[in-house]
């Protein structure tokens, strides 16, 4: 089997995959990473990416792309999507990382992410008879994708992020009221731009939760909220995969959240420090598409962009 390398570079994290890809085209993970570099810091205010923060994600993908390279990776793929989307100098990252690495990093379109993020989290699904609707909330953007089978129906990117929405309403510490309102307010208005039951092609919806129809979140606030429900404290793939994250323990850690301090969030069992500052808006953004599409759990996936980045190497 051929090794292939994929690297997300995301608004608060980057994140890389080392697979092999078998002849049913299933991905065999052979190193995964993480890092926050929070590369989209002040993007959505200032339109630019910090120096530092440019420094700190060229450290890492030096060291992920030496990583690759040991595990006799073939090809290596690296994509960028919000902040490097909305950046004016994000031109100036991209040349500094091809002028130090050789590698041409594909900043992506919103449509774009939406359709890898579906291909991954899909991937990892055996029964392909089935509806999905895949959550990939990131720190800029948030991707909805309605399918069935293994076809997407429908997606769509909100501009609606982890990051982005905490620097615009989550100003106190620990959090208010009036502020958690706004950041509510703010995202129910962007889920009117989806159906929330668009037609599928296959079958209808049904009484949810049902087998045919599943709801599947992926990416860094999905995995960080099932960590804190699971008690566990740290990233283990085997634990979280598919874990079922129940719309009243959601709502049971964002009131916890919103009562902690900073500090108080940072000992949080199964929240990395690094995130303590975001996942409260993440948590929220979460909650609001769940009840507006009227679902009572999520299912949640390791598997996301850098996944379906992967897949489309083939």
């Amino acid at each position: 089997m051929k090794t292939y390398g994929a690297i997300d570079i995301g608004t608060n994290s980057v994140l890389l995959l080392i697979g092999r890809i078998d002849k049913n085209k299933h991905i065999e993970p052979i190193h995964e990473d993480l890092k926050v570099t929070r590369i989209g810091k002040g993007v959505y205010d200032t339109k630019l990416i910090k120096n530092e923060a440019m420094t700190k994600t060229l450290s890492v993908l030096k060291d992920y792309i030496d990583k690759c390279k040991k595990s006799g990776a073939e090809n290596i793929k690296v994509v960028g999507t919000s902040a490097l989307r909305m950046a004016e100098n994000s031109s100036a990252f991209l040349n500094l990382v091809k002028n130090e690495t050789d590698i041409i990093v594909e900043v992506i379109s919103g449509k774009k992410e939406a359709e890898l993020s579906f291909l991954g989290a899909v991937s990892g699904i055996e029964d392909k008879g089935i509806n999905t609707t895949i959550i990939d909330i990131g720190g800029g953007s948030t991707e909805i994708i309605f399918g069935a089978d293994d076809k997407i129906q429908y997606s769509k990117s909100l501009e609606i992020g982890s990051v982005r929405l905490t620097e615009k309403f989550l100003k106190s510490d620990p959090v208010e009221e009036n502020e958690v309102r706004n950041i509510r307010e703010a995202i129910k208005n962007n889920l009117k731009q989806i159906p929330p039951r668009p037609p599928l092609a296959k079958g209808g919806w049904g009484d949810l939760p049902n087998k045919d129809n599943l709801l599947i979140g992926v990416a860094g606030t999905v995995t960080t909220l099932a960590q804190i429900d699971l008690k566990i404290p740290g990233y283990d793939r085997l634990k979280i995969e598919n874990w079922k994250l129940k719309s009243e323990n959601l709502k049971r850690i964002i009131s916890v959240l919103k009562k902690k301090d900073m500090d108080e969030r940072k000992k949080i069992i199964g929240l990395e420090p690094d995130r303590a500052d975001v996942i409260i808006a993440g948590a929220i953004i979460l909650e609001e598409i769940i009840n507006y599409l009227k679902f009572y759990e999520l299912h949640v996936s390791t598997r996301g962009l850098r996944y379906g980045v992967m897949m489309e190497m083939i």
